[in-house]
């Protein structure tokens, strides 16, 4: 189960959630946009690959506000609970990290493995500084590869939530740069992967270390690679990491299941 706060063109299905809204997720398609979608090109034989849209983003209709974490997890658990999916693993970054965290304490059940990427949850940076270090961050970025991310997609992706999302953008701002998740992190049960890039200038190393202190069974790993958003630029990277620790997670399980039996 992967979740995203950047919308992809892919495959994509549509389930209602909640009276009029309906939440738009993808399967398995051909776009690189999404690190975590195109990861399921490599697992989808053995796992059910699905990245939905966060609602009132893209193509998951939702006109009210959502005014915390909490919301967005809820809208989630409904959504996991129309396809019938009792468990997953849960991959959210930046934004969906928050709401990830927020999910796992919630619902620690339905949690086989969790992933957060340069998630928020834990803020160090002020609106006054997010500004010039997401300046920073998107002109090193123009030095990177794959023009048709930093010229197309991105900027059309942001451009279409400023216009049609304001209110929730806005809102999702404010949470990733306000609100501590910090009193949720020792609930979370499932084991925990955090992927961080030690040049994330948005959602600082010093918080996944500190998340890392805080969430039980869990592990930090970091690259030199890229910045906030380095696994658009470096999903090969990205799919090999999070496939290791769901295999481990997977392998760890069925070992338990094994000693339990005998």
């Amino acid at each position: 189960m992967l979740i995203s706060t950047i919308a992809a063109s892919f495959i994509h299905n549509v389930v209602p959630i909640q009276r009029q809204h309906r939440l738009c997720f993808y399967t398995v398609g051909a776009s690189p946009l999404n690190p975590m979608v195109k990861s399921c090109n490599d697992w989808h034989t053995s796992s059910q690959c699905l990245a939905p849209d966060l609602p009132s983003f893209a193509r998951s209709s939702y006109d009210q506000l959502l005014p915390d974490y909490d919301s967005y997890a809820r809208l989630l658990l409904a959504f996991l609970e129309r396809l019938n999916l009792h468990q997953v693993h849960l991959v959210g970054h930046s934004l969906g990290g928050g709401i990830a965290i927020t999910l796992a304490a919630l619902a620690p059940e339905r949690v086989r493995g969790l992933v957060l990427v340069d998630s928020t949850g834990v803020p160090r940076v002020s609106l006054l500084e997010v500004i010039p270090r997401r300046a920073l961050e998107m002109t090193a970025q123009l030095l990177l590869p794959k023009l048709g991310l930093k010229l197309g997609k991105i900027p059309q992706v942001f451009t279409h939530n400023l216009l049609f999302n304001t209110g929730n953008l806005l809102q999702a701002l404010w949470l990733s740069l306000q609100v501590e998740l910090k009193h949720l992190l020792p609930q979370i049960q499932a084991p925990c992967l955090l992927l961080w890039s030690d040049k994330d200038l948005t959602t600082p190393l010093e918080a996944a270390q500190e998340m890392a202190a805080m969430i039980p069974n869990s592990s930090l790993t970091t690259v030199e690679e890229g910045f906030h958003e380095w696994g658009l630029w470096y999903p090969e990277k990205f799919t090999a990491l999070l496939l290791t620790f769901v295999r481990q997670v997977e392998r760890t399980a069925t070992s338990a299941q094994t000693i339990a039996i005998e």
